[in-house]
């Protein structure tokens, strides 16, 4: 879905259809013109988070070439810390930002996620049971 101008309103539209979506694993909305810090930024951050929440097997976002400001990306960051959407492992967006310890705190985040990711995907050690 890269390169579409689908400016917030797609964008929106494309998440929620994301957010039910039964075997995507990534969703690329890179160089779409969406603002996640216009006046619509609300809907358009919940509707992130929403489809972060709804559905699990969506782990990767691209959101590179878009607008994402310092205040937005704070969201982000908190919305990856919260347990129901820690299956999220890998988003991009954009790295211009003006204080960079929003940035630190987003990758943090991130790292954060994906160390949980593999500590959920180890399995237990143990013996087979012979047949007999």
């Amino acid at each position: 879905m890269s390169g579409n101008d689908l400016h917030n309103e797609g964008v929106i539209t494309v998440l929620r259809g994301a957010s039910v979506a039964k075997s995507l694993k990534k969703l690329l909305l890179a160089d779409n013109q969406f603002n996640a810090g216009d006046s619509e930024d609300s809907t358009l951050l919940e509707t992130m988070r929403f489809c972060m929440r709804r559905n699990k097997k969506l782990a990767k976002y691209d959101f590179k070439f878009n607008n994402f400001p310092d205040e937005s990306l704070k969201k982000l960051a908190e919305f990856l810390r919260e347990p129901e959407n820690s299956h999220v492992n890998d988003i991009e967006i954009p790295e211009r930002v003006d204080d960079k310890t929003v940035m630190q705190e987003f990758k943090e985040a991130l790292a954060n996620n994906k160390s949980m990711g593999k500590k959920k995907g180890k399995k237990k050690g143990g013996k087979k049971k012979k047949k007999g």
